[in-house]
């Protein structure tokens, strides 16, 4: 059985300065900004995508430009080099680059979803979390640490007891539809979707996304520092940072509410 890690609960990066100021006149000059995404546009970037499309940047003395990275994992070394100048990640990967003191702000909370991972619960030997013990587990930063990680704590949670160690690791990358590309995953389509039902179906899964993805943009961007104390907490738990290291990272290193609302 392959299981699926998603993640969740997008941020900004900031590199050196928290916000730019600007002289206060008529004639305030525009502000270029690069933004990385999380990692090619999807639902998560519709507040960027809307704001670029119907000028809303603009009239904030904006000029944004939406850069999908080549690597969903240098984000930050994208804007310590200059080729960006925020991006989006994750609360984990910001406490990470933390925790190898990487010189990253954290500014501002704009997705909030849960975290899950996927598997078949109908036909699957898999029936509740406790039953993810030892299984294969498919996940982007594979075969590092933290697909286990992930799983195991969701076992641990359910009353189960795993060895970390018996966890088997696929990398099975973040595109995780392209199967639809090939004869098999095609064929599997058209056995339980009419074909003329395409297109149908097509619209009422991009509904379902946006229905699911909507809710999930707070009014609060905010984060609590208790958060990150803990979330650091079990990075090192779990043996996915350097414990000496990272005990010695306050939260005030790399995340600030000073400009979110």
């Amino acid at each position: 059985m392959m299981l699926l890690i998603f993640t969740a609960l997008s941020i900004f990066l900031l590199k050196q300065a928290l916000a730019q100021e600007c002289a206060e006149t008529n004639n305030r000059p525009t502000i270029k900004l690069r933004v990385g995404l999380e990692w090619f546009i999807n639902p998560d970037h519709l507040p960027l995508v809307v704001a670029k499309s119907h000028g809303i940047f603009e009239e904030f003395g904006l000029d944004v430009e939406l850069v999908e990275p080549s690597n969903h994992w240098e984000a930050e070394e994208e804007i310590i080099s200059g080729n960006l100048d925020v991006a989006v990640t994750e609360p984990l990967h910001l406490a990470q680059d933390a925790a190898k003191n990487k010189p990253v702000m954290g500014f501002s909370r704009f997705l909030h979803t849960d975290g899950g991972v996927l598997y078949d619960a109908a036909d699957g030997s898999i029936k509740r979390p406790a039953d993810m013990c030892g299984k294969t587990i498919s996940y982007p930063g594979s075969p590092g640490p933290g697909g286990p990680a992930i799983v195991d704590t969701m076992v641990k949670a359910d009353g189960g007891d795993c060895d970390l160690d018996s966890y088997g690791k696929y990398n099975g990358n973040f595109f995780h539809t392209d199967a639809i590309q090939s004869e098999l995953a095609r064929q599997y389509y058209y056995d339980y979707v009419n074909a003329t039902s395409a297109d149908e179906t097509q619209q009422a899964i991009i509904n379902a996304t946006f229905q699911a993805t909507l809710p999930a943009f707070p009014n609060d961007n905010n984060m609590s520092q208790e958060y990150y104390e803990r979330l650091m907490q079990w990075l090192m738990s779990t043996n996915q940072v350097d414990a000496e290291e990272a005990s010695q990272v306050p939260v005030s290193n790399y995340w600030t509410n000073e400009v979110s609302w």
